[in-house]
This record gives C-alpha cells, structure tokens and sequence, in this order.
C-alpha cells in the first residue's frame, strides 16, 4: 500500500521526536486538529502543508508526494527575508533538533538572554534591553 500524505506527516512528526501538542503548538494549532489530521477526521489544507514546512525545514515535495527527501537542504531553509540559511545556521539547527526538551528550553532561554545583551528582540516579539551578557561587554553581567 501507497504512503499517504498523513503517513508522511506522522513519520515527521515522529522523526522530529515530537508529540501532537508540541507538533501543534509548533505550528499555531490545537493538539486535537494534528490528532483529526492524523486520524483522518480533518482535510489537511494547503495552508497547513506550508508552515509545517517552513516551520521544521520539510521537504514540501515529499510531504505532498512522497518525491525526494523527508527534510529540505540547509540552502533551501530560508529566514524571515527570504534569504537561505548559511551553513553555520543550518548546523546550528540541526544540533539544536538533537536536543532534548529540557536542553532546548535553556537554548531557547541563552538565546534570548543573548539577543537581550544586545539590544534585540527575543522570541515573543517584545524589545529587550541590554543585560551586559555576551561578547562585547567584557564579560560583565549586571
């Protein structure tokens, strides 16, 4: 028998160690609507299709058809300008997936932390002032 489109996803989903909460969650929808999709309750929609794409580097091709690898080439992940990841990056997200979920909780919370030392925004999309953490503080905390 032929893999279907909600075959593909449930592999993802499970290559990616995710569970349907945090799959969903991921992906800014309810733990129930990946468990209709999965279950065949719920058509998975084209808009649907394109963030779990975006969201975890899937291969839309594959996704849809089952063509081509599970998970697209660094180059191929783009960031919020549309530009393809550097190599560096992609390392970076790759090392970052082998994580478990306590170990990305406090990447999540360093990165944050070190976007905060310089003035950026952290992941929730609010400004964030200087701590004096990180490179170019002379190691100075406070």
């Amino acid at each position: 028998m032929e893999e279907s489109i909600i075959d593909r996803l449930i592999k993802a989903r499970t290559a990616l160690g995710l569970n349907q909460g945090k799959f969903a969650e991921k992906i800014g929808l309810s733990q129930s609507a990946v468990s209709d999709f999965e279950n065949n309750k719920k058509a998975l929609i084209d808009r649907n299709i394109k963030v779990i794409c975006l969201v975890f580097g899937i291969n839309e091709d594959w996704l849809r058809t089952g063509n081509g690898d599970m998970l697209k080439e660094n180059a191929e992940i783009q960031d919020e300008e549309g530009k393809p990841l550097t190599y560096e990056e992609g390392k970076f997200i790759n090392t970052y997936r082998k994580l478990t979920d306590p170990n990305k909780e406090v990447a999540k919370t360093t990165v944050d932390a070190l976007l905060k030392s310089q003035g950026g925004v952290a992941e929730k999309g609010e400004k964030v002032e200087p701590t004096g953490i990180g490179p170019g503080n002379n190691g100075k905390s406070g």
